[in-house]
């Protein structure tokens, strides 16, 4: 097994291999989920539309499962790695544990199994998430002045499966998940498996989170920008993805 398999990394697109004989200047790192694309409380939606198959006449709003499913799951504690979770199948079968004990203790009761099902149908289904307008054309600029674009993510095993449908597979060299890994940002494992794949410094991170995405880059001595966010402290900001590029990446 090659180190790319052993972290649950998705290895680099022929275009991306391409790149190799170009002079690079550098690396953007990207988040996934609130920098790229969007699908927000995407797991108590997701697990409300199965209820409503499995559960018909439940009571249960999506307030009430939102905050059900706010604790519990692999991804809430980010200091405790998550690594004998690192196959996709182990992962969602936790995944789907947690949601049933859910609404089991809100008194729906349901197959585990169904509805573990349902939940990962709708959440590795790319057409369930908006894909900022401006994101393509910030890939495609990262691109055009000689950088090379990786996405750093808190997100399923099969988030390359989602950037593919969303037309984002193309345009990056390597996707780090944490459903795949086992480490969550800002876990400091993030941060050396990401440099170990980047072989073109130096490196800026561009995320919509100071303490996920910003700040553990900091920390390491690299760089950071926050995007499509107005609420919280962190400089360099900038309003959108296109924006933020056109700054890094001079």
């Amino acid at each position: 097994m090659t180190i790319r398999q052993q972290q649950g990394v998705i290895s680099p697109c022929s275009r991306c291999l391409l790149r190799q004989y170009w002079r690079v200047a550098g690396t953007v790192w990207l988040d996934f989920d609130g920098t790229l694309a969007a699908r927000p409380t995407m797991w108590a939606s997701a697990c409300l539309e199965v209820l409503d198959d499995l559960a018909s006449g439940h009571n249960l709003s999506h307030k009430v499962l939102d905050a059900a499913l706010s604790t519990g799951m692999p991804w809430h504690d980010p200091a405790t790695p998550h690594d004998h979770l690192n196959a996709p199948d182990v992962w969602w079968e936790a995944v789907a544990v947690r949601c049933h004990e859910a609404v089991r203790d809100l008194g729906v009761q349901c197959s585990m199994e169904d509805l573990g099902l349902g939940i990962r149908r709708s959440i590795t289904d790319p057409s369930r998430y908006l894909l900022f307008d401006d994101s393509l054309p910030a890939l495609e600029l990262i691109a055009t002045r000689g950088w090379r674009a990786a996405v750093v993510s808190n997100h399923i095993p099969e988030l390359s499966d989602v950037c593919d449908g969303l037309g984002i597979r193309p345009h990056v060299d390597w996707i780090l998940t944490s459903g795949a890994t086992g480490y969550e940002k800002p876990h400091d494992t993030v941060i050396d498996m990401a440099l170990a794949l980047t072989t073109a410094q130096p490196v800026w991170m561009v995320g919509d989170s100071v303490e996920a995405d910003c700040l553990p880059a900091v920390r390491r001595g690299l760089r950071a920008v926050l995007v499509r966010r107005t609420d919280q402290p962190f400089e360099p900001r900038h309003d959108t993805l296109l924006a933020a590029v056109h700054a890094v990446c001079t």
